[in-house]
This record gives C-alpha cells, structure tokens and sequence, in this order.
C-alpha cells in the first residue's frame, strides 16, 4: 500500500516529497543518505531540527523602506542583482521609480519576497 513521505538531507532540508510503498522510500532514503518522515512536510514551511519537524523561522522583512532580518553572510537579491548581508539593515532606494523585487531564501530561514513600489518625491 502507498503512503505519503518527506525526505530530508543532514542539515534539516526537506528535499523530496513521494507517495510510494515505505521499503521504496526507505531504500530512496538510503541511497540519496537521507532521512525519511512519514507523511508529508511542506519545506517552504518547515525543515527538520535533530530529527523533529520545525517551523522555519520568519525573520526577514521589509519596513519603512528598509530590508530587515537577513542573517550576516546570507544572499539576498534586488532585481535579480546579488547582494551579501552584513548583518544590518539595508535602507532601499533607486535613482528611479518603479516596481522592484526583493528576495531572499537563506536556510533555515523562511523565504522572502517582496514588490517594492518605489517613488521619487511623489512621482
């Protein structure tokens, strides 16, 4: 009989999702070196923390025109353009206005993304 599985790497990633018979997922566990959850775990959502299903945490944000949260090291993008956090706030602005897109997707953290409306002195 089939059951629904989540596969996840060594540092708590989920990487494959299945619907298949458990000594298939076991030996797809093996063979990838992965660990095996039975049913299913959205990864966008959660990731798992010495074996036990955690939410992802939510720390990335855009306020007042500022991008917040992004741990130090970690990619984060601005029309497609990568960037390396220091750890800071990083204050947005351009030379015009317009719609930007804002992305970061640094693990374990939850992913972000945002449209950024940009105006120059009501434009």
């Amino acid at each position: 009989m089939n059951e629904e599985f989540t596969f996840y790497d060594d540092i708590g990633m989920v990487r494959q999702q299945a619907t298949c018979r458990r000594r298939d997922a076991e030996l797809t566990a093996q063979l990838n070196h992965w660990s095996v959850y039975d049913g299913y775990i959205d990864g966008e959502v959660f990731y798992f923390l010495n074996g036990i299903k955690t939410a992802r945490p939510d720390l990335i944000r855009f306020e007042n025109g500022k991008l917040k949260g992004i741990p130090k090291g970690e990619t984060f993008f601005i029309e497609q353009q990568e960037f390396i956090s220091d750890g800071t706030d990083v204050e947005i602005s351009f030379k015009h206005a317009g719609s930007y897109s804002i992305s970061s997707n640094p693990f374990p953290v939850k992913r972000f993304e945002v449209t950024f409306n940009y105006e120059i002195n009501g434009e």
